[in-house]
């Protein structure tokens, strides 16, 4: 990034961010944006997730359900109708897809930024917290698969999470015991990063 752009970056906030997007998108494109999302939401599971098109369920995982997840984040950023309920799907999703935590108490160190005005502090301690690859247990391989959780799939729950809390705080959809619930299984995943980082 050109150092006389650096300013343009950091003052950039998802209002401004949206719109910039509105006013360059046209009519077509809204309408082709829309069927996107529309295609997305039928592909998505009763638990909030996605995989591949036409296959059982078994195959979901959250590598395909991020995917999916970054798409709409984007296509709500150019103005397409996504109703509240997805986005708390994709919120239960990754909090009841976290591995349980588990091994020593982290002094955590790594923090992220909140909502405008809300300064996150980090813990004193925390229990660390992983996702995997997959969602369900593994019974269809020909070996065992080990899943016991990726830095890259912290990640994703991570930045997965952040992302649905920003569009239901925007939606003005976010009950406490939710937002609660999402803080805790995002400090268990800085905890892991924290943790397992080389």
């Amino acid at each position: 990034l050109p150092l006389e752009q650096y300013e343009e970056v950091v003052e950039l906030t998802e209002e401004k961010a949206r719109k910039a997007i509105a006013e360059k998108m046209t009519p077509a494109d809204k309408a082709w944006v829309q069927k996107a999302v529309d295609w997305l939401l039928e592909k998505q599971t009763k638990d909030g997730t996605w995989g591949y098109p036409d296959m059982t369920e078994r195959y979901y995982d959250q590598w395909n359900t991020e995917y999916a997840l970054l798409g709409l984040k984007s296509a709500a950023r150019c103005g397409a109708k996504i109703p509240s309920r997805v986005w708390r799907q994709i919120a239960e999703h990754w909090i009841v897809s976290q591995k349980p935590a588990s091994g020593p108490k982290v002094e955590l160190k790594l923090t992220w930024t909140g909502e405008p005005g809300v300064e996150v502090k980090p813990e004193e301690s925390v229990t660390a917290g992983a996702w995997g690859y997959f969602i369900r247990p593994v019974d269809w391989a020909n070996i065992p698969v080990p899943d016991q959780g990726y830095g890259s799939m912290v990640c994703a729950g991570l930045t997965s999470l952040i992302i649905a809390q920003s569009e239901l705080v925007r939606t003005k959809d976010l009950d406490d015991g939710l937002r609660s619930r999402m803080e805790s299984a995002k400090r268990a995943g800085l905890a892991w990063i924290q943790r397992h980082y080389s």
